[in-house]
């Protein structure tokens, strides 16, 4: 950043022109100095198009970012710099309109000088976090959700103040562009290592407003089975997932780098991270009681309907909420399995891994985060190792499956010599499939007889 940074300040200073670094570079620069952030914005108090041109002519290149807002973004030696005109008359103008002191900092390019007139750099050393003025919600209550994750990534708190106008401008989130909205949350459970950030989301009423049901599940959950509510429940599953991510849980086999694909500018594990959370939220529309007796029979089924909906009104990827929809509605499967008498488990295990072949690895990880929070707190018959022991073993039963295929012998072209043509060939390796899995590897010769008998 520091070359980009020398340019702008020797073009600048040739054609006598105010320049600042604003935002987060200066924020996590002042936090510690060994930061190397990624993102550099600078903003400018005059027309700033020949200052492109000029850039142009020492090898930048410039492309157009935000059309409406005349935002622009310079690459150069690798390094990418945002440019725009100051927002207001001056600098102070500018500042006083961005959401909290710690990101209305700024560092005058040409005189090296640090303009801080909401105190900053005291809010960064006391780790407080403090809106600008009355304003910096009201005008943008997405805000909110960019403080929380500052609250989490950098171990920092709000002031007497700033906690109030969040609990009052909380209700107005979902009025702002969706998308905004879902990409804080994410960027929040990307950074969240501790485990906490939809409790702190509740904890500042700002959960309920984006979540349904959230105090509601509050309410329920208390069984045989179940010692704490299914909000604090679900809780508990996402702190177990974060654990298991940062390796403080240890289970054979199951391994969450197979995780780390990216969905957009998130990985497929944050995603699964919000699914773990949400795994239980139909619990409240399902609950019954008669007598004593207290049930979620189809918590299931109604957690996917509920969460089908927040995940396309925040505009979820595709990806991600095919992943968040497969945990919800599946993920009491693997318990089931496990219920069931061993001698009967292999069967049920084949039509687990069959009907949801892709998402296996995210359901069973959600089933273990599930039920490893539930024996936190109640652990009747001492069934948590071995239950820690099944998921080992389920996904080494699921590896094998995905090994079919080259266990498989015959192929289609075989089958249309032994007399099958059309659907019956698919329906046929499916069967064969089966077979294979449930008798354990055969050679050509009985997969041979197999067919042929099936055909009979």
């Amino acid at each position: 950043m520091n070359d980009i940074i020398r340019l702008i300040k020797d073009i600048i200073t040739e054609v006598d022109i105010k320049a600042y670094v604003v935002g987060g570079y200066v924020r996590d620069k002042l936090i510690n100095s060994k930061n190397e952030p990624e993102d550099l914005d600078i903003v400018f108090e005059d027309d700033f198009e020949g200052i492109l041109d000029i850039l142009k002519d020492k090898g930048a290149k410039i492309s157009l970012i935000k059309k409406d807002l005349n935002v622009y973004r310079a690459s150069y030696k690798g390094c990418l710099v945002d440019i725009s005109r100051i927002k207001g008359k001056n600098i102070e103008e500018d500042l006083n309109k961005r959401d909290f002191t710690i990101n209305a900092i700024a560092l005058d390019v040409k005189d090296n000088k640090i303009i801080d007139p909401f105190k900053g750099r005291l809010h960064i050393k006391r780790r407080i976090l403090q809106v600008v003025n009355e304003n910096s919600l009201k005008e943008d209550a997405v805000r909110i959700l960019r403080g929380v994750r500052f609250y989490i990534k950098y171990g920092m708190h709000f002031n007497g103040y700033t906690e109030e106008y969040i609990r009052e401008e909380a209700k107005n989130i979902m009025k702002f562009p969706k998308d905004r909205v879902l990409d804080e949350i994410m960027h929040s459970i990307h950074n969240d290592e501790s485990g906490v950030f939809f409790e702190v989301m509740d904890q500042y009423m700002v959960l309920k407003n984006i979540l349904p049901y959230t105090e509601e599940l509050k309410t329920v959950g208390k069984c045989k089975y179940h010692l704490v509510d299914a909000f604090t429940h679900m809780n508990t599953a996402y702190r177990v997932f974060k654990d298991l991510k940062k390796g403080y849980l240890k289970v054979d086999n199951l391994n969450l780098e197979r995780f780390e694909k990216k969905i957009g500018l998130y990985d497929e594990s944050d995603y699964l991270a919000f699914a773990v959370f949400v795994h239980d939220i139909g619990k409240y529309v399902s609950y019954k009681k008669e007598g004593e007796c207290i049930s979620f029979k189809g918590h299931d089924e109604k957690g996917l309907e509920i969460i089908e909906k927040v995940c396309d009104e925040l505009k979820f990827p595709i990806e991600g909420k095919k992943i968040v929809s497969s945990v919800v509605r599946n993920h009491m499967y693997p318990l089931m399995i496990f219920k069931t008498e061993k001698e009967a488990r292999k069967l049920k295990e084949y039509e687990f891994f069959k009907n949801f072949d892709k998402y296996i690895p995210h359901i069973i990880v959600a089933s273990f985060c599930d039920v490893y929070a539930t024996k936190i707190y109640i652990d009747h018959g001492n069934e948590k190792a071995s239950f820690i022991e099944f998921i080992s073993e389920l996904m080494l039963k699921y590896n094998k499956f995905k090994n079919l295929k080259i266990n498989r012998l015959l192929d289609g072209n075989n089958l249309i010599d032994l007399g099958l043509n059309g659907n019956d060939i698919g329906d046929m390796i499916s069967e064969l499939d089966k077979f294979i899995y449930l008798e354990g590897s055969k050679t050509r010769e009985e997969q041979q007889k197999f067919v042929l008998k099936m055909i009979k």
